[in-house]
């Protein structure tokens, strides 16, 4: 006992169709590829960009804890990333004209600023903030 269909067109699928369905899928597929690797460079540059901010971050805290008088320019490295931070201090803006108050006196710009490399190309990023003498919760 045999089957055989009604019509033509049940039959099934020709070799030539499963042939033609495959190359579709593949071109599709390879489309789809450089995406994924675009994906996976975004997602580890944002991954090093989260590790700097956070070396930072740290840095800027260490600087905060530390007593104002001996807030000084430095280095450090950021061996997570193979980088390396600058921390650099200086009084508060001063335009020339008028005077100091004690206030601004007692204030500090820090800007701390980390560098990488990434496949030879160079990324850094930079926090500024001010620390005051009094600062928080100390007297």
């Amino acid at each position: 006992m045999s089957y055989t269909p009604k019509n033509k067109s049940s039959a099934g699928m020709t070799l030539i169709e499963v042939l033609i369905s495959l190359t579709i899928t593949c071109l599709l597929a390879l489309a789809v590829l450089p995406l994924y690797s675009k994906a996976t460079y975004i997602n580890r540059l944002s991954n090093k960009k989260n590790i700097a901010v956070n070396a930072a971050l740290s840095k800027i805290e260490e600087l905060r804890a530390a007593p104002f008088a001996n807030l000084e320019d430095s280095n450090f490295s950021v061996s997570e990333i193979n980088g390396s931070g600058v921390v650099d201090i200086s009084d508060k803006d001063w335009d020339g004209s008028g005077t100091i108050s004690d206030a601004e006196r007692d204030l500090k710009n820090i800007k701390v600023t980390v560098s990488w490399s990434d496949e030879g190309i160079s990324k850094e990023i930079s926090i500024p903030t001010i620390i005051a003498k009094s600062g928080v919760n100390k007297q």
